[in-house]
């Protein structure tokens, strides 16, 4: 299975998930959503959000 089908299907299920949450389709969340399977690495989520950031992005932190 290619990279790039991957990344679609992932997509498709994500855009479900949202759809079943009532939840919007942002242009955020999918930025994050590509952040996260590009990346190679093992990370945390401060380390993204942290990257993220760093590139412009408009991320929110959850507070606990």
């Amino acid at each position: 299975m290619s990279t790039n089908h991957n990344s679609e299907l992932v997509r498709k299920i994500f855009e479900a998930y949202l759809e079943n949450k009532a939840l919007r389709k942002t242009p955020e969340r999918f930025a994050i959503l590509e952040e996260i399977y590009s990346r190679d690495d093992h990370f945390d989520v401060e380390t993204l959000y942290i990257h993220m950031k760093n590139q412009k992005y408009r991320v929110s932190r959850v507070k606990d």
